[in-house]
């Protein structure tokens, strides 16, 4: 990925055309030549004095100039926003004063043959500190929040106390107690080392406020750039110091090294800018070490010579009680390591399990939100605190819809009882699962028959309240009619069989007794049917009896039921006659419209029916009653078929007996 994104930011680079792509070639073999040639009279010297001096500030001033022109080239031509464009500019105007000054200093040297202080060179010089240190301050970065804010300032305070016992054993102290010094010279020659204390102070928190992926490696290459300056510094410092300062000497080089690395900062940033988003690495998780890298190395800078001042100061306890304070500092540094690096293996674990904890979370909202189940919370009152989303696929509600509402409006009038005393019932009972049927209103208006798992977790601190897991059984409900149907139903007619006959029997005359009411049955049987099924086949036989059932049941009023008791034997409940009267009437009736003509199968059939009538008398059983229509039924065949046959104590078993045999 790295590399891809590599070659893609090449390609993007030099994609507007060779001319640009020459340009940036012959500007960097510029600057490799000059680096080069200065670093050789570095470590040479040659020409001799006078040429070597000259040609050393000609290159070291076009080196020292080319982060000025790289940084307001940057600002010129990336988009930069807020504080960073701020940012950006107050360190071109800060390397451009130092270059400046660097040019003013060749001329004293070189044309003036002089080496004044203070002059207007160290006016440019202590110019440019404050806007690079400002510059270093505003570059944006991570802003943490609470102790992780803390944290970080620590870590620059850090950077800067182990600069400042560095700058103060090797610059500060000897500059303070110089002798004949004059005011403002010694005011100069302080300045200086303090103006460091504040740029370090400002690399320190560049670099421990390392921002997006974008811009880490740009802050890295500026945050060591100006440490490198502070250590060229610090160096040639401490050789005007002791009088052996020579142009000749490593603090040069170490200048030369913080120009390429602002240099490279200026560019790599300019070029991150033209990267495509896609290619643009992710942020690491290694902010923390770097800070304590940065940190820690501080620390032990400051430690090192603190035990080097030690041992210099020539007493052998002061030295012993040194060493044992960098001993005791070090072993400190140390020891925090351990403990952070146990602290990042807890957060390691910790991160995998808020992970683990997401992963299961969303999980559960997928599971929930895609179930077909509603899941509901309710408070004790009964008000909806959470409903899941399948609400609306079962109910048609949206969730937001339905959240703090009472859930009993929508309940059906008639379960309304039964559900308020489940509730009431699973609030005196924690842990129990109940199971509760009701119906609910739908959106459009209509019910639903709803299945519902209710379970009290008022005590579980993570619920709340009493949880519902409803399931539409509407379907189950049709499929329980529809067999409930089949078994007390003739599939043929759709009339009910005998077993639903004799229960609606049973309750029509226990009914009767206690209200003193009138009930009567009817046992019917067809002439002449079995001679229509043999002659003109099983199909033709069951339209009749299907057309027979619906004249039937139409003849029939309200509360009367009429039933196939199997083959061509009917029988019907007079449930709410007046009287006698009334109930052989009805039979009449029965009897007239099932003697008219049956057109089927394109053809008409004429087939009467002999029909008993049975008048319920107190103490009478359904069967005994039932009995003795269908004993009425065959004396009506004996008479001529065709006829009503109405049991009385007359017809007894001997006549039956005859009419069976005719």
């Amino acid at each position: 990925m790295r590399e891809r994104a590599l070659e893609r930011l090449g390609t993007q680079v030099t994609e507007p055309g060779s001319e640009g792509h020459l340009r940036c070639t012959g500007i960097g073999l510029m600057i490799l030549f000059s680096i080069v040639s200065f670093v050789a009279w570095q470590l040479t010297g040659w020409g001799g004095r006078n040429a070597g001096m000259a040609i050393g500030y000609l290159l070291f001033n076009l080196i020292s100039t080319l982060p000025a022109l790289a940084l307001w080239r940057l600002v010129a031509r990336v988009p930069l926003a807020g504080n960073e464009r701020r940012a950006w500019s107050l360190l071109a105007l800060g390397m451009t004063l130092n270059a400046a000054a660097d040019w003013v200093w060749a001329w004293y040297e070189l044309v003036a043959q002089a080496s004044p202080f203070p002059s207007v060179a160290d006016v440019a010089y202590l110019l440019s500190y404050p806007p690079i240190v400002a510059g270093l301050l505003l570059m944006p970065g991570v802003s943490p929040q609470g102790s992780g804010r803390a944290e970080l300032w620590l870590d620059a305070l850090m950077v800067v106390v182990g600069g400042f016992m560095v700058l103060w054993y090797v610059v500060l102290y000897p500059v303070a107690t110089a002798e004949n010094a004059s005011l403002l010279a010694w005011v100069l020659s302080v300045a200086y080392p303090v103006a460091d204390v504040l740029v370090l102070f400002g690399a320190a928190v560049a670099l421990v406020r390392l921002p997006d992926a974008r811009r880490t490696s740009a802050h890295i290459l500026l945050g060591a750039g100006f440490i490198a300056f502070l250590v060229a510094d610090t160096g040639s410092s401490r050789m005007w110091l002791s009088g052996a300062y020579n142009p000749v000497s490593w603090p040069g080089i170490a200048y030369v090294l913080c120009y390429l690395l602002v240099v490279a900062a200026a560019c790599v940033r300019e070029r991150v800018e033209r990267m495509p988003p896609d290619v643009v690495p992710r942020p690491g998780t290694r902010g923390w070490r770097w800070r304590l890298g940065i940190s820690s190395a501080a620390s032990l800078l400051g430690v090192g010579f603190l035990l080097l001042a030690g041992l210099r100061q020539g007493s052998p306890s002061l030295a012993g009680m040194h060493f044992g304070v960098a001993a005791l500092l070090t072993l400190v540094l140390l020891r925090q390591g351990l403990i952070i690096r146990e602290n990042a293996a807890l957060l390691a674990r910790a991160v995998a399990l808020a992970q683990a904890l997401r992963r299961s979370e969303r999980r559960y909202r997928a599971l929930v939100q895609n179930v077909s189940d509603v899941v509901v919370i309710l408070d004790p009152d009964g008000t909806i605190r959470y409903v899941s989303p399948a609400a609306e696929r079962v109910l048609g509600y949206p969730p937001d819809e339905l959240k703090s509402t009472a859930v009993f409006p929508l309940v059906h009038s008639d379960d309304l009882p039964l559900v308020r005393r489940e509730l009431a019932s699973i609030l005196e009972q924690p842990g129990v699962v109940k199971r509760v049927e009701l119906r609910a209103r739908h959106r459009d208006g209509s019910w639903h028959y709803l299945e519902a798992a209710v379970s009290n977790l008022l005590t579980d601190p993570d619920v709340g309240g009493v949880v519902a897991v409803i399931r539409d059984v509407c379907e189950r409900k049709a499929l329980e009619a529809q067999l409930r149907h089949q078994a007390f139903h003739d599939p043929l007619t759709g009339l009910p069989n005998r077993a639903l006959f004799m229960y609606r029997v049973d309750l029509a005359f226990a009914e009767a007794e206690r209200t003193g009411r009138t009930a009567a049955l009817l046992f019917i049987d067809l002439d002449d049917f079995k001679s229509v099924n043999d002659t003109f086949g099983h199909e033709v036989g069951d339209l009749l009896l299907v057309e027979i059932g619906q004249r039937l049941a139409a003849t029939l009023r309200d509360g009367d039921m009429a039933a196939r008791l199997g083959g061509d034997e009917f029988a019907v409940l007079f449930d709410e006659v007046e009287d006698y009267a009334d109930a052989v009437a009805a039979a009449h009736r029965v009897l007239s419209a099932l003697s008219k003509p049956v057109h089927v199968a394109g053809r008409d059939f004429t087939v009467t029916p002999s029909i008993g009538l049975a008048v319920h008398n107190p103490g009478i059983s359904p069967q005994e009653m039932l009995r003795r229509a269908d004993h009425a039924m065959y004396h009506a065949k004996a008479r001529g078929r065709g006829c009503l046959e109405i049991y009385t104590a007359g017809l007894n078993e001997v006549g039956l007996e005859q009419a069976v045999q005719v």
